[in-house]
């Protein structure tokens, strides 16, 4: 039995493939289409990735957030949880 490797373009981890989604979706993003690539490049390269899973949090009301958060796979739910329990859907944000 043998396996093929293929040497040419090695796989890519999670964080590289990520900042290569979020440089091509920044590119065609509202707004930063008319940016320098260095500046996105900056952007890109400052940020980093994270994986949630459902259920998990980005961040809950009354934390601080100051971030430019881009989905590059999948969505995130943005809710409010009242006290009793009811939860207030506001909208599920999309990649890109």
């Amino acid at each position: 039995m043998s396996k093929l490797v293929n040497t040419r373009s090695p796989a890519l981890d999670a964080q590289t493939s990520g900042k290569l989604i979020a440089s091509t979706l920044l590119r065609q993003a509202l707004g930063f289409g008319r940016c320098e690539p260095q500046a996105i490049d900056g952007l890109v390269a400052a940020g980093h990735v994270v994986t949630l899973g459902k259920g998990e949090f980005l961040v809950r009301r009354g934390e601080h957030f100051d971030n430019l958060c881009l989905i590059v796979e999948g969505s995130l739910e943005a809710s409010v949880t009242h006290q009793d329990g009811r939860r207030h859907l506001v909208a599920y944000l999309q990649a890109g």
